[in-house]
């Protein structure tokens, strides 16, 4: 057999550590050569998983729904996105993002592949969207390869992403979150700025945990405004939460 693969550039991977995943899996954690994205081995627990629309372990769910739902609301204002153009969130679970900005007078929507949303007139029907932001949910994909072609073959003139990105932590960061086996890949800023230019994208990475693509160059007021913002929403955060 062959070396592991990276999932997203298909660059040769080492181990790093081993997990217990759900309690009952002892799960390889690899670390890309090249891009430098610590990932676990080709995850075939996924389907035990996803049994609840909200983990018992995600203690800040609607919390930080509401802390993205203002996030984006900043950035549609400060990009100048017209209320009249598509906002999607990828991967947006209940459409809780996707409810309170049409409530604010976006047009809005949601995509998930295991959760449908309750709201009326939020299912994403496949049309093309001009924002689309995709919180805690990149950690998710266990093949970023093809399913960031299928979000950037979109082409949206701007994605916010909020994902946590891998620093050279060990086995006990919290982010790795293996009691609910749904963590599976974690970017590193050399990633992220990878995706950026195989599909054409600025990137810039204001925090630790958020990265915004756009298909021109923000400029000095907007990247101060939103660098200010968006690190005191974080630390809002994880001070509230302890963590997620």
């Amino acid at each position: 057999m062959g070396p592991t693969r990276c999932r997203l550039c298909s660059a040769v991977t080492e181990e790093q550590f081993q997990l217990n995943v759900l309690g009952r899996h002892s799960v390889t954690y690899l670390r890309c050569l090249s891009c430098g994205s610590l990932q676990t081995e080709e995850p075939y627990w996924l389907h035990e998983s996803y049994t609840a629309d909200v983990p018992d372990e995600d203690p800040a769910y609607l919390y930080r729904n509401l802390e993205v739902a203002r996030n984006t609301r900043v950035m549609l204002h400060l990009f100048g996105v017209p209320r009249a153009a598509t906002v999607l969130d990828f991967g947006g679970g209940l459409g809780i993002v996707a409810r309170l900005l049409v409530e604010s007078g976006w047009r809005a929507f949601v995509h998930d592949t295991f959760t449908d949303p309750p709201f009326p007139g939020l299912k994403w029907t496949g049309d093309a969207a001009d924002f689309i932001l995709s919180s805690e949910v990149f950690e998710h994909l266990s093949d970023p390869a093809t399913e960031l072609d299928r979000l950037f073959q979109l082409m949206p003139n701007f994605v916010y992403v909020r994902t946590s990105r891998y620093r050279g932590e060990g086995s006990d960061w919290y982010y790795l979150v293996p009691e609910t086996g749904q963590h599976v890949f974690f970017y590193t800023d050399d990633a992220m700025r990878m995706i950026a230019a195989r599909y054409g994208y600025q990137v810039w990475l204001p925090t630790s945990a958020d990265a915004i693509f756009s298909k021109r160059r923000l400029n000095f007021l907007q990247r101060g405004a939103l660098k200010a913002f968006l690190s005191r929403g974080f630390y809002r955060l994880k001070v509230a939460v302890g963590g997620f």
